[in-house]
């Protein structure tokens, strides 16, 4: 966040967009990892094969999100790779782009603030 100084006013509130973006779907895909959990105990002994593994993807983009209000780079590769995963993993074929172009939401606003960054630094 100490490069914030070093950056013109609009490239801050593109990048306080993309950290209000990963709150915004931490918050929604947190009560969707919730329910899972719920559902997960409330199931009378048997688990589908694979739920544990799902859980472990849902809960790396969960931590995506979060790393990336700090660290933008790291959480950003995280965001993409455990959503990759986790809807690779949940096989929803027709709306697999609609939901891995929402969950990497965030990474576009930082992308942009890189992009500019990068050609700023280059000229």
């Amino acid at each position: 966040m100490d490069d914030d100084l070093q950056l013109p006013t609009y490239q801050i509130t593109i990048r306080w967009i993309g950290r209000i973006f990963c709150i915004v779907l931490f918050l929604l895909m947190g009560a969707f990892f919730v329910e899972h959990l719920s559902l997960a105990s409330t199931q009378s002994g048997e688990i589908a094969s694979g739920f544990v593994l799902n859980l472990l993807f849902h809960f790396g983009l969960l931590c995506g999100y979060l790393v990336s209000l700090r660290w933008e780079k790291v959480g950003s590769v995280m965001i993409v790779l455990f959503s990759l995963l986790f809807l690779i993993y949940l096989r929803i074929p027709r709306q697999f782009w609609f939901f891995f172009l929402t969950f990497i939401s965030p990474v576009y606003f930082y992308g942009y603030v890189w992009f500019r960054q990068a050609r700023l630094d280059a000229d």
